[in-house]
């Protein structure tokens, strides 16, 4: 979402605060790590400040593109 006063931002985040949003920007060196984790644990996950361009490694949860482990 375009949100240039963090309203929608604000909002998520208060929606989601009792189920442990993760919140990171990619920047963050460990943001794979975090949104593993999240997937994982079935925890919300917040990516803030994104570029015309996302990071190659999140195309296949983009579109949905997951594989699910016995265990």
């Amino acid at each position: 979402m375009i949100d240039p006063q963090s309203q929608a931002n604000k909002w998520i985040k208060s929606m989601e605060k009792e189920n442990k949003i993760n919140v990171i920007k990619l920047s963050n060196p460990k943001f794979l790590k975090i949104i593993e984790d999240s997937i994982r644990n079935g925890l919300p996950v917040l990516l803030e400040n994104i570029e015309e361009t996302l990071d190659p490694s999140l195309e296949p949860l983009l579109i949905k593109n997951i594989v699910k482990e016995a265990g």
